[in-house]
């Protein structure tokens, strides 16, 4: 299940080869609230970006009437024994949503982001009701970051360009990294490839300029690393 958003020859052609998808119609000045907007703060929260964090309610309402929107889908489409698997922070009351509908599906919800630390979390003006919806799953996954250590010959990122993936964070983990453990200098690799991504919404646009300027890369460039930051 996708939204529609009027681009009529790309949805033509992904239904093409996926005949069994089903499209919930969101308005352009929808899209904007629940994906350009809200949305955006949402993973800001999870990338603890606070200075990035703009809240108004109509975002949140824009954001919650197209959650409403997937929800009564699914529950249109959805049958006794069914398992309905939500992605992602711009669908989280999506779970909680489709539970008050219907008591006999099994709901899976992954969040593909680091979840917030609570007191960052909690400065989300809606936390309550983002949280009640996403408890709404009977089974809730997440992204996590794992450490590596001396079992590790090469430290592998891949990811967009993205200020909520955290990749100048990671640069400087990395650089703690080889100062907690030197005798790793010329033994761990580290690898970073990011590729550009959303460039029509104005955070994402400088906080590329901004990564590519901290950590000193290019576009499009691989990152090996051997001894500390260069």
């Amino acid at each position: 299940m996708a939204a529609n958003t009027g681009s009529r020859e790309r949805d033509a052609l992904i239904t093409e080869h996926f005949p069994g998808l089903r499209y919930v119609d969101v308005s352009p000045e929808e899209f904007r609230s629940y994906y350009l907007s809200f949305r955006t703060v949402r993973s800001g929260r999870s990338a603890t970006i606070l200075d990035r964090a703009r809240f108004t309610l109509a975002d949140w309402e824009g954001y919650k009437r197209v959650n409403l929107k997937f929800a009564a889908c699914l529950a249109r489409e959805s049958e006794p024994g069914d398992v309905v698997w939500v992605h992602d922070y711009h669908l989280c009351l999506v779970p909680g949503l489709l539970r008050s509908k219907l008591r006999d599906v099994w709901i899976a919800y992954f969040y593909h982001i680091p979840f917030p630390a609570p007191d960052v979390f909690r400065v989300l003006p809606w936390h309550m009701e983002v949280l009640a919806g996403m408890l709404g799953a009977d089974q809730i996954g997440f992204h996590t970051i794992r450490k590596a250590l001396r079992v590790e010959k090469l430290l592998l990122g891949v990811d967009r360009l993205d200020y909520t993936k955290g990749i100048v964070q990671r640069f400087e983990a990395i650089g703690n990294f080889f100062q907690t453990y030197p005798d790793l200098k010329g033994a761990v690799t580290f690898l970073q490839i990011a590729v550009p991504c959303r460039e029509n919404v104005s955070e994402y646009r400088s906080s590329g300029g901004s990564t590519r300027a901290d950590v000193g890369i290019a576009e499009d460039r691989r990152f090996e690393f051997s001894g500390g930051l260069v």
